[in-house]
């Protein structure tokens, strides 16, 4: 299949936070997930459908990955991705430098044009440094599941089928409706927090509220 684009990870922060992206952790880096009760499993997925899962590899996954890309353990973050090399260390950095921990996570996916692959959204709390009230985040990712049934974040190219089932599913009613639910939580915590109001209010005016990876 033909590229189209350079990056596979598309990494959306429906909250203007970092000058960049997302990425993160370990079950001691996390304060738990946001529960998985009535949620569906990976292999319950239909095509075109975002819905919540509850899967504990994947949770695992993205704790890790979070606590790694914060902690800029690139040996860490190894183990959870397809491919070390193609992370640009110096723009993980930046990206992560504000961030003390993110937590409370939940994922909600839908099947890959590809099989064993999965798009994947995920909701947590940021909490920023020197900022006591967390920042609601939805970010959506690639995951692909290994030949041992683990799972990585894929940071490779994507295939023009894969680029336009993003698009489809970024656009579709679920992920439309779980986005403005993120955002009424940061509003609700941006009137709560004045210090939060105010990184965010000047990262918007940077312009840094969504990006890709490369």
């Amino acid at each position: 299949m033909r590229s189209k684009y350079r990056v596979v990870v598309i990494i959306t922060f429906f909250v203007a936070m970092m000058v960049g992206t997302l990425f993160m952790s370990t079950g001691s880096g996390s304060g738990g997930s946001r529960g998985g009760r009535g949620a569906a499993t990976l292999d319950q997925l239909k095509e075109g459908r975002v819905v919540k899962v509850n899967d504990e590899a994947l949770l695992s996954l993205f704790t890790h990955y979070y606590t790694y890309c914060i902690a800029d353990d690139m040996d860490g973050l190894e183990d959870c991705v397809s491919s070390i090399r193609l992370i640009n260390r110096s723009n993980l950095r930046q990206r992560y430098q504000y961030i003390d921990k993110i937590d409370h996570l939940a994922c909600y996916a839908a099947p890959a044009v590809e099989s064993d692959f999965f798009v994947v959204y995920v909701q947590g709390d940021m909490y920023i440094r020197g900022i006591e009230t967390p920042a609601p985040t939805l970010s959506v990712y690639l995951v692909a599941r290994t030949f041992d049934d683990s799972m990585v974040v894929f940071v490779s190219a994507v295939p023009e089928e894969e680029a336009e089932n993003l698009e489809k599913l970024n656009n579709s009613d679920s992920v439309r409706k779980l986005s403005e639910q993120v955002n009424q939580e940061l509003a609700k915590a941006r009137k709560k927090d004045a210090q939060l109001d105010e990184f965010v209010r000047r990262l918007q005016e940077a312009g840094s509220g969504s990006t890709e990876t490369e």
